[in-house]
């Protein structure tokens, strides 16, 4: 049964008895992995509900080799049987025509008198025998050491070469380097001047990202069987297309993302910082010790001088495997940005793939990058790979290619890929705004990076406290409340704390520096003075200061390459960037020669830049980011014009952040200085500038100065608030058609920092919406078109549609906003008991995730439970909607699926998921900003942005009094309507209900008020 060595990782299975030779079976397993054949030891294995003698047996399958060790007894016989497991182990082997090696224990041998059954068991020496005569035997004695086991590998290795007749793969040395390249989280300037890198294990630190609940729902919660309860007539999970009609934070809550490594097709989508790359990395270290060993890859794997190995105290328990195959797949890693690369390059050349979007560059790619370091990875072999299904394809950094075009291609070829490699899975990460309106190919499930929880940032901590006092508790736990006080010192601190590589980042400066900077531009001002500070003391080396100007004019040679923001360049044209900064030098080519020396030493000693072959790139791109943003800073007002302020680059999304960085960095040098940078930009809107350039504009300048609060900025340009008031018209039906949606978010933003005029006045009557009394029918039904309230997508538990008798009321327009409730918050209501007559008092502190509410205060208010809504309207004087009165409002009194009637959903009409239950936005928008989804009465917000409480308590429609209905009495469950930003738009239909815990809290929750009539507020 010989395998085609050259195409396939080998696999090999070690049997023997269990406890009498597990240091002799280790030997065995080591050499194998180092050879780079994978082997699954029977310490990882366990029988379950199997048959004991079915399940060794099956172990045995799929094999290539094996290896068999045979001491003084059997092993264990199960019930009824005559042979042992081991036994049934080699049985199996030979009957599957599998290679064996077998090896025994010399007679001689001094072994455990509790080991040796050899005259007490005498099938054991006829085995024995059997095997001797069968099979060319070899000898061992106590020491595992003593196993000829090297030599016979090798025959059977070169037997395969010769039968193969190709060149074998050295698999081991492949995965060796790529664990050795992934196996640490380098952190430096932890003590200036010793030029140490030190190094963290991943799988030490790392702390498991999480992603947004409802990225799970194809995986995780599809598994769900019931949909809104359990009652009669309550639909089925296949009526709600296998997503759960209940929501609740212990459902809807965030998920691991590794639990959605079982797609195929996985898009995980995070902002700067949020740990995209390093989740990658980390599956790679997972696997490649999978295939190794953890012995094995540390000894082949250990560090030089000038690394400190950094190894916790306490280092977290494993986690267990999230792959289902034996062995696992084989970790591929790519750039995206280092692929375009090569791409570019090697166009034209003999060989390589004749067209730019094809699947084929992938193998080509990587034969180029490894065929030279490991013998027989070869183009061959990574196309074998990949079209067997081998392979786990991790593609990182879509956003990193140089121009929207150069995206376009590399999407071209991943659909191309994922097509073609039908077998592998893929996971592709990239920040959101490269996806954003996008195509990306079929089938790819988004899977959207949470903010780390406050646990998480825990955890994070006192493993970094851990690490850096690994031989002092007393003191890792001092520093630990320290730096915990730190970070909780201020909100801004806190926000920051979330974002993984911005958390490592404070935990550094805090180190060094005993102090956190309070503002974002002055944390990577710090990041970087201290890593351009770790080798001050090196002779010969230019000053910190100087080493960090030459690098943020070569971000910005980067930043602004006639093609497109680059990310990895020549080191060449990086040295010619930045080659006038070493005047000392004769002549041009000295200057470039000293150019290119000082990168090579700027790359060993702070690590800012980082070589790739001959290309070099920034460690993070959120430092091109910033230095870019600082050499903007060191221009002239006039070049800062020409360059950024005054050019359509600023609205550019490889430019956002540079631009919103360089506000930070010009408020250190007075706020004049970024008084002036508003000015430039509100220059350039023309008197008669269309609403969307102006929604555009006013996005841009509020996300600056929202950047800037932490520092209490607030612009002193009266036009910059004419042009806030200007773009009111976004939340007017027909004038907001011209503005891309996205645009009219941003807009709808800045209004919100600056104080959204819309609620200026809480008794505006505009805030709030009369229904008329009137006859209404409650409820969908799917089965009679000509019936009241036909609708083909109705669940069984919206019927039977009846008819009621309303009487009239108000409603507010909107529901209640971020900066309503924080006046509830503020005035302390959670500590007074007289507001929670309804219950809850106690339980809560505040609504979930409050602190990174507050950055958007014209947003719904979510993370609130039932409780909390009510203890609001009893603080206000108004009252949740009964579940009729709100179906009325939504929906009017012709029946309508959705508020603006029986038109399909799109972008401009609400804020939901698409049909493939990927969410367009990716998180709660202003309240208002979708107009054309307003209902007939003028009400927004009423389908998708977020799930809205009811007053009632959740029950099946039966009979009930027709004026004024109200749900049942009592039951364990409350009503919410109206759909959410992460389910699809038939969810958002106006009859369409759910049912909740009165406790649930998350952040697609939130709700509206119902005014009395008579009341001043209203």
């Amino acid at each position: 049964m010989a395998r085609n060595y050259h195409r396939n990782p080998l696999r090999a299975f070690v049997s023997s008895t269990f406890l009498d030779l597990q240091k002799h079976r280790a030997a065995v397993i080591e050499q194998l992995r180092k050879a780079g054949i994978f082997v699954d030891p029977m310490e990882d294995w366990t029988a379950d509900g199997d048959e004991p003698k079915d399940f060794s047996a099956a172990r045995v399958e799929g094999c290539d080799l094996c290896v068999l060790l045979v001491a003084f007894r059997r092993g264990h016989v199960p019930d009824g049987e005559t042979l042992s497991i081991t036994q049934t182990e080699y049985q199996r082997a030979c009957q599957l025509g599998i290679e064996i090696l077998p090896f025994l224990l010399d007679e001689d041998a001094a072994w455990p008198r509790k080991f040796d059954q050899l005259d007490k068991d005498p099938q054991i020496r006829e085995w024995r025998a059997e095997l001797m005569a069968r099979h060319g035997v070899g000898f061992f004695g106590t020491d595992p050491a003593s196993i000829p086991f090297g030599g016979a590998l090798a025959r059977w290795i070169d037997k395969l070469r010769v039968a193969g007749a190709a060149t074998p793969v050295d698999q081991a040395a492949y995965l060796r380097k790529l664990y050795a390249q992934n196996r640490w989280i380098d952190i430096r300037g932890l003590q200036v001047g010793t030029g140490r890198v030190y190094r963290f294990p991943i799988r030490q630190l790392f702390i498991p990202l999480t992603v947004l609940g409802a990225a799970a729902r194809e995986g995780a919660l599809e598994k769900m069987g019931q949909a809104a309860c359990n009652q009669q007539e309550a639909p089925t999970a296949q009526d709600v297309d296998t997503e759960p009609a209940r929501l609740s934070s212990g459902v809807e809550g965030n998920v691991q993302l590794s639990s959605l490594l079982g797609q195929r097709l996985l898009l995980v989508v995070g902002d700067p910082g949020m740990g995209k790359t390093t989740f990658l990395r980390r599956i790679v270290a997972e696997l490649c010790e999978a295939f190794l060993g953890t012995a094995v890859a540390d000894e082949e794997t250990a560090g030089g001088e000038t690394q400190q190995i950094v190894e916790i105290a306490e280092p977290p328990a494993p986690a267990a495997p999230w792959w289902d195959t034996a062995p696992p797949p084989l970790p591929v890693l790519i750039r995206f940005a280092e692929l375009h690369e090569h791409i570019q390059g090697a166009r034209g050349l003999v060989g390589a793939p004749t067209v730019a979007g094809r699947a084929a560059w992938l193998p080509h790619f990587l034969a180029a990058t490894w065929s030279e370091a490991c013998s027989g990875a070869d183009e061959a072999f990574f196309r074998g790979v990949l079209q067997q299904g081998q392979a786990i394809v991790l593609l990182d950094g879509l956003d990193e290619a140089a121009s929207d075009a150069d995206r376009q291609r590399l999407v071209a070829l991943l659909e191309h890929a994922v097509t073609t490699y039908d077998r592998c899975p893929f996971v592709v990460t990239s920040r959101p705004a490269a996806v954003q309106g996008r195509t990306l190919p079929a089938g790819f499930q988004t899977a959207e990076i949470a903010p780390l929880e406050p646990e998480a940032v825990q955890v994070f901590l006192r493993r970094w406290c851990g690490a850096v006092y690994p031989d002092d508790r007393d003191q890792a736990e001092e520093h630990l409340v320290e730096l915990l006080d730190a970070v909780r010192l201020r909100d801004e601190i806190r926000r920051m704390a979330r974002n993984p590589v911005m958390l490592t980042a404070l935990a550094v400066v805090h180190w060094n520096e005993k102090r956190l900077p309070e503002q974002r531009a002055d944390l990577y001002e710090s990041i970087l003075t201290w890593l351009s500070r770790s080798r001050e003391l090196r002779a010969g080396r230019p000053k910190p200061e100087t080493c960090i100007g030459l690098l943020q004019n070569l971000a910005l040679a980067m930043h602004d390459h006639p093609d497109g923001r680059q990310v990895q360049i020549r080191r060449r044209w990086a040295a010619e960037c930045i080659a006038d900064g070493f005047r000392d030098e004769p002549d041009r080519a000295a200057r470039i020669a000293a150019a290119e020396s000082f990168l090579a030493e700027e790359e060993l000693d702070s690590g800012i830049v980082v070589a790739r072959g001959d290309d070099l790139r920034f460690l993070h791109l959120t430092f091109q980011e910033y230095l870019a943003a600082r050499a903007l800073a060191a221009c002239t007002d006039q070049q800062r014009r020409e360059r950024l302020l005054a050019t359509d680059k600023r609205f550019r999304p490889e430019w956002r952040e540079t631009f919103l960085l360089l506000a930070g960095v010009l408020h250190r040098h007075g706020m004049e200085r970024v008084d002036e940078m508003l000015r430039v930009v509100l220059d350039q809107i023309q008197a008669d500038a269309p609403l969307a350039d102006r929604a555009r504009c006013a996005g841009l300048l509020g996300a600056a100065v929202r950047d800037l609060s932490p520092v209490k900025y607030r612009p002193n340009d009266a036009r910059y608030q004419r042009l806030l008031d200007q773009v009111l018209g976004i939340f007017d039906a027909q004038q907001s058609r011209s503005v891309p949606i996205q645009d009219a978010i941003a807009a709808a933003d800045a209004l919100g920092q600056a104080g959204d005029p819309r609620f200026a006045h809480h008794d505006d009557p505009n805030l709030w919406v009369t229904i008329p009394a009137s006859k209404f029918h409650m409820g969908s039904q799917r089965t009679d078109e000509n019936a009241p309230n036909h609708d083909p997508q109705a669940d069984p538990n919206e019927s039977p549609v009846r008819e009621f008798y309303l009487v009239a009321f108000r409603i507010a327009r909107y529901p209640v906003t971020v900066d309503q409730y924080r006046l509830f918050v503020e005035n302390a209501c959670y500590t007074e008991s007289s507001y929670w007559d309804a219950g809850g008092f106690g339980k809560f502190g505040g609504p979930d995730g409050w602190d990174e509410q507050l950055e958007h205060p014209n947003w719904p208010v979510t993370g609130v439970s039932w409780y909390e809504a009510m203890a609001y309207c009893r603080w206000t004087g108004h009252r949740l909607p009964s579940e009729p009165q709100w179906e009325r409002a939504a929906r009017s009194t012709d029946g309508r699926w959705f508020p603006w009637g029986n038109q399909p959903a799109d972008w401009k009409r609400l804020n939901c998921a698409d049909d493939e239950g990927k969410p367009r936005v990716g998180h709660a928008t202003p309240v208002g900003v979708y107009p054309s989804g307003a209902s007939p009465d003028g009400l927004c917000d009423m389908a998708g942005n977020v799930w809205e409480w009811c007053a009632d308590w959740y029950g099946i429609y039966g009979a009930s009094e027709r004026l004024n209905p109200v749900g049942p009495k009592e039951a364990d469950r409350r009503v919410v309507r109206g759909g959410a930003w992460r389910f699809r738009s038939r969810h958002c239909r106006c009859s369409f209900r759910i049912l909740l815990d009165p406790e649930d809290r998350n952040d697609m929750l939130g709700f509206r008020v119902l005014c009395v009539f008579g009341q001043d507020s209203c």
